[in-house]
This record gives C-alpha cells, structure tokens and sequence, in this order.
C-alpha cells in the first residue's frame, strides 16, 4: 500500500492491494471536502499528480503484473470514460515506473530493464483542447550502461549504474536536470522520426559520481530518501552499509556482524 500527495495537497491517492492479489487499485480523495472521488483506477502500480493538480498519471498493469502503460486522468471532469494512453511500453523486458517532476511542464517516466535504462518525459504541450492534446512524451536518453534505478529526490536525480566491475551511484542537481530537458526537447522537436535522442545519460545531463562500490563488494539492495542514500553491502561473509549524505555527499560506512550488528 502506497500514499501519494498532489502538490498543493488538494488531493491524496491511496493505491490499496485491496484483495492481496498484486494488482491495486488507486483511489483518490478529496481533501478540501473530505471526499471520494468517484473513480478508480484498478491493476495501477503507481501514479503522480501535475503540478496544477488537473491531472492525475498513473500506471497500469498487463496481464503478467508488468507495469507498461501510462494513463492520463482529468480530475476536473471526474470521469475515467475519458482517460487517454500517454505512453505505451510493448517490449515486456522495462518496467515502466513514473517519477515527480518540479517542473509543472514535466512528468518523469523510467523504464528499466535487467541491463538497460531508458528515461521519457510526459510534456504539457501549450495548447489547450480535451485530456489527450495536453500531453505528449518524447525520450531523453537510451542508456545501456547498466543503469538499474532512477529515482526523484528533494535536489535533484539517482542513479544506480552496475558495470561489470564497478557499482556507482550518480547525481544529477535539479538545476542541471531542467537544463536537460530543455536540450533534450530541443534536439526531439528536431527530429521527426526513428531512434529519437536515443543516446547516454551524458549527452544532456551532467551527472557527479558520489559513490562508487568495488567490483568485489555485491550491493544487495539500496534505499533511496529524500537527503539520503542508503547502499546495503556484501563482501565475503561480512555485511556493510554505505549511508550517503546528498546534501554534502559525505558517506558514512558502517560495518556489521554476521548478526547485523554495528562493529565499527
């Protein structure tokens, strides 16, 4: 079960695993009238608010539980009858997750595969007209570096990239991820077809490595917060823990018992 809370906390969405059968529902509730709204969302993984609150993204699951399809809900007419498809990922290997942008003209999506990345932008177009005119996406990079997760924090974006011999965890400011964008759009409304952008990380955003994992230490799993990255460690019989600092980057190691107890 998962809350998510609009911008200006008008709206909150409750995704419920209401018969525990891994395909949630979202329901959303008014806050100002302490109400339900009349629409559900079920087999939804996840979803966001637009910065204006009109608009409710959530994303939805095939027959396998995959997360493929980005969906658009209107909230000021209220109605799922009018729901338009954003985005549409048809190879089952990424996973499609949305991610929350400052920007009000942006909208994040990764999709991530076992050794690939690929990260999208749901755009706000200027225009105006019904739910499916507003929003269009457009691909900012094509990553096969190894980029396993990407995730939204309060400065900016994380990156996990797995090389063969190296674990690396990456930063890109928000500042330099708006200008990003800004490029990234640039060079998509230039080209009219094919690959899109379709090329590194690199090539719009710069990103400062502020970890970096050696090649004999195994990360099993990561935690990222919202000033903070936490990296859980293996080597040999000796677990650890790296907690990152994204304020200043500083990184605290902690070693363990195999208890998991502190040592040092």
């Amino acid at each position: 079960n998962k809350i998510v809370m609009s911008p200006n906390q008008k709206y909150l969405a409750m995704i419920i695993d209401v018969n525990n059968n891994e395909r949630p529902k979202i329901v959303v509730k008014d806050l100002a009238d302490n109400r339900i709204l009349n629409c559900q969302f079920f087999s939804s993984s996840n979803c966001v608010f637009s910065e204006d609150e009109k608009t409710l993204f959530y994303v939805k699951l095939d027959d396998n539980l995959r997360p493929w399809c980005v969906m658009a809900h209107d909230l000021v007419q209220k109605t799922t009858d009018r729901d338009s498809v954003v985005l549409e990922e048809s190879d089952p290997k990424y996973f499609v997750n949305l991610l929350q942008m400052k920007d009000p003209q942006f909208v994040g999506v990764s999709l991530s595969a076992k050794q690939s990345f690929r990260l999208s932008m749901i755009h706000k177009n200027n225009g105006t007209g019904d739910l499916k005119g507003q929003y269009s996406h457009f691909e900012v990079a094509n990553e096969t570096d190894f980029i396993v997760s990407c995730q939204k924090v309060k400065k900016g974006i994380v990156l996990i990239q797995q090389q063969p011999h190296e674990t690396s965890v990456l930063f890109v400011s928000h500042e330099d991820f708006v200008r990003g964008l800004e490029e990234a759009r640039r060079v998509d409304q230039t080209i009219s077809s094919g690959d899109k952008t379709g090329g590194r990380l690199e090539t719009f955003f710069k990103s400062k490595k502020i970890y970096s994992v050696p090649g004999d230490t195994l990360l099993t799993e990561c935690d990222v917060f919202e000033e903070s990255v936490v990296l859980y460690l293996s080597s040999g019989l000796r677990p650890s823990i790296a907690q990152i600092s994204l304020t200043d980057f500083c990184v605290n190691n902690i070693t363990l018992d195999q208890k998991g107890k502190k040592v040092y």
